[in-house]
């Protein structure tokens, strides 16, 4: 099996995941992309084949031998720059343009691995590292301000910027308070027991909330961690999307092919709905409704209230939506694992337009103004950008070799 293939353990268990068979005898749980433990013995040997290779593929790198991590791209947008953090670097490209304004490393460093979405904060941008490192660059120059390198495993997930803090969670199971101004430990939350791969949400500052691979989500006090509760029955999967925050609500899918409504006061679940397939990503809360995609190719709107379905789609059976959907008025756009973008209905799901583009939409689109953007896994391009209301391409973005 070749690395185009199998470029993860996370993309390798959305390759395995199409197979039925094997979705019935894995339960997982997760504490880092190279750690899987087994809570019940699988009897599927080609699935105990597939993520055996997939531990290969990560630690040979397929390229001359050296060690080289791999995830898809992570992309986020302030102002007028886009920002996308992938391989050995984290470029800022003109929203408008498509033109590069810099690049960090420069040049990029081979031994680098960028995956994680940078972060704007009021004082840079925020940027974690599979070498278990947190940087401040300058938004404005790309220059390193801080790194932090006591975290013990992987940045997978992004950071949440809120006030003066950034909250880091890492594959160590350890969410990271670090002072926004120069880099230094705050306090670190240690008492997950299993990895943390996607960014906490905040109730306005006072409380941060956030999910985990070992089934819980956590509710911390911002300013000192103290755990305020975690969910008083574990839930039935592992979570490694973000958390989306309405009305004293958490909204969280998870592993166990479930969306769920839990109250922020107490941990309690207010309801739950079963899906086709797992869900990866966190949801979308909008104007009253919840907006989820399922590694089945399901999309799915609900009402936030009380989890009743108001519309559900299929249009690729079997490729993955991997990413969050991103909401603008009333369309709603999401990718595919196939590399298919689309435009639907946000109250119906009626198709808008579609595009089909090159490599794999894992990661989730941004709506900024008229475009959208997106950053597929082996594209032609790193970085699209489409304009939002036809679908036809503005720019694209490819770095320049080293």
């Amino acid at each position: 099996m070749c690395c185009a293939a199998i470029r993860s353990i996370p993309e390798a268990l959305i390759l395995f995941h199409k197979i039925p068979e094997n979705r019935k005898n894995f339960e997982k749980q997760y504490e880092t992309p190279f750690r899987i433990v087994f809570r019940k013995s699988p009897s599927n040997l080609y699935l105990m084949l597939a993520v055996t290779i997939a531990l290969a593929v990560m630690v040979s790198g397929c390229v001359g031998g050296g060690t080289v991590a791999s995830s898809w791209p992570g992309l986020s947008v302030s102002g007028d720059s886009v920002y996308v953090a992938y391989q050995q670097q984290v470029p800022a490209v003109n929203l408008d343009s498509g033109v590069a304004r810099w690049s960090f490393p420069a040049p990029p460093d081979p031994g680098a691995s960028f995956f994680a979405s940078p972060i704007p904060s009021e004082e840079g941008l925020v940027v974690g590292s599979y070498d278990s490192t947190v940087r401040l660059l300058d938004a404005a120059t790309g220059r390193e301000r801080w790194a932090f390198a006591n975290a013990t495993d992987r940045i997978i997930g992004e950071a949440l910027a809120s006030g003066d803090t950034a909250y880091v969670p890492s594959a160590d199971s350890r969410l990271y308070a670090l002072d926004l101004s120069n880099g230094n430990l705050r306090w670190a939350f240690e008492e997950a027991a299993g990895g943390l791969w996607a960014a906490p949400v905040t109730d306005g500052g006072e409380r941060i909330y956030f999910g985990s691979m070992d089934h819980r989500i956590y509710a911390l006090d911002a300013s000192t961690g103290e755990q305020l509760w975690t969910t008083p029955a574990v839930l039935g999967g592992a979570i490694a999307g973000s958390l989306a925050l309405a009305d004293e609500t958490l909204f969280v899918g998870s592993f166990d092919k479930k969306l769920q409504a839990v109250d922020t006061a107490t941990g309690e679940i207010k309801w739950k709905i079963d899906t086709q397939a797992w869900v990866w990503a966190g949801p979308l809360v909008a104007d009253g409704a919840l907006y989820a995609g399922d590694l089945e190719g399901n999309v799915y709107a609900l009402n936030a209230a009380d989890g009743a379905v108001r519309w559900q789609i299929q249009p690729e059976p079997d490729e993955a939506v991997r990413g969050t959907p991103a909401l603008q008025e009333d369309v709603l756009y999401f990718g595919t694992r196939s590399g298919t973008l689309y435009a639907v209905s946000a109250r119906d799901g009626a198709p808008v337009w579609t595009i089909q583009g090159e490599g794999e939409l894992l990661g989730s689109p941004i709506v900024a103004g008229d475009k959208v953007i997106v950053a597929p896994l082996n594209g032609g391009a790193l970085v699209y950008a489409f304009n939002a209301e036809s679908g036809a391409q503005v720019w694209s973005y490819q770095p320049a070799r080293p």
